[in-house]
């Protein structure tokens, strides 16, 4: 999925917090070569 996103509106007030725990595990399984980011603002 090259150059795909997610766009959340009106998130969860915890769900910041649990992206930013749960996304490098995801990226870890999803792009085991290390290629790709994941960026929470």
């Amino acid at each position: 999925m090259t150059a795909s996103g997610m766009i959340v509106i009106n998130p969860p007030w915890k769900l910041q917090a649990q992206m930013q725990a749960l996304l490098p595990w995801l990226h870890g399984v999803l792009a085991p070569n290390g290629t790709g980011h994941a960026l929470i603002e």
